[in-house]
């Protein structure tokens, strides 16, 4: 039979030490430990993560590997600038020689999410495969960070090859989620291919917006005081506001705002010309 005790009042993502020893009729036994041992995040509500300003995984992200057949998988902060989004860090998962598309698990895992179950927000992320096969990214959902036991699988992508620019970005929107009691959510190789390598990149927990997202935006005929923005609607839209500014300014809301409601039928593109 073992004895117990709740240690309570502890600070969240803290690394502690204990120390356990024996009192008796004649004295005090010798200390045993230290045992060591970190708590648990606390849950966020929202995840805005480019893995800029790290030199290592975060702390409240986690791996989560295993299988029986997993062979030199790995998931580390790498320093690559031709392939992450925001230059200089991305996430790189590796393979090894895992059966990511069988029974081996290589999972990047979120923070701890504390409204995951609202129905309210969406997920985001950008990826890049030196080697792409049919859906082999799939976001999944986890009641745990350390065990993929009752995992979901809530969306499949087939990741993309390229450049920087080619970091395709993805979205699962979890309005129809809403209820569901898990707390994490995982990004999850899923190749059918030894050696395969994922990189990822700004991951992003952010509010369903009330209007759809603007396809690609270019920037053409660019002048010395004009340029011209063209994009696709993001769906039955009539009407965009655009903003610009020096580039330095980091909030459209404090650069020149106007509205547009210039829309090309034929080519299904918007647009707007910029003049200082």
């Amino acid at each position: 039979e073992e004895a117990t005790k709740e240690l309570t009042g502890l600070t969240p993502n803290t690394d502690y030490n204990v120390w356990i020893r024996t009192i008796c009729t004649e004295g005090e036994g010798l200390w045993i430990g230290p045992i060591s041992f970190r708590t648990e995040c606390e849950g966020v509500n929202s995840i805005d993560e480019d893995f800029d300003s790290s030199e290592a995984i975060p702390d409240c992200w986690k791996k989560l590997m295993d299988g029986p057949t997993l062979g030199n998988a790995s998931i580390y902060l790498a320093t690559i600038d031709w392939i992450s989004y925001s230059a200089p860090n991305t996430i790189s998962i590796g393979s090894g020689f895992s059966d990511t598309a069988g029974d081996d698990d290589i999972i990047f895992v979120t923070p701890k999410i504390s409204n995951i179950g609202a129905g309210t927000h969406r997920f985001k992320f950008r990826a890049f495969s030196g080697q792409p096969t049919a859906d082999d990214i799939q976001v999944v959902l986890l009641s745990s960070n350390k065990s993929t036991e009752g995992m979901t699988v809530a969306a499949t992508f087939t990741s993309t090859t390229g450049m920087v620019g080619d970091m395709m970005e993805y979205v699962v929107n979890f309005d129809e989620f809403a209820g569901i009691s898990e707390s994490y959510i995982g990004i999850r190789m899923n190749s059918s291919l030894p050696s395969g390598t994922l990189y990822l990149d700004n991951i992003v927990w952010e509010p369903l917006p009330p209007c759809a997202d603007t396809g690609t935006v270019t920037v053409s005929a660019i002048e010395t005081d004009s340029a011209q923005l063209s994009w696709t609607p993001g769906g039955a839209e009539t009407m965009w506001q655009v903003a610009y500014g020096p580039v330095a300014g980091t909030d459209p809301e404090a650069g020149t705002l106007f509205t547009t409601t210039t829309y090309d039928a034929d080519t299904e593109t918007a647009s707007a010309g910029l003049m200082e």
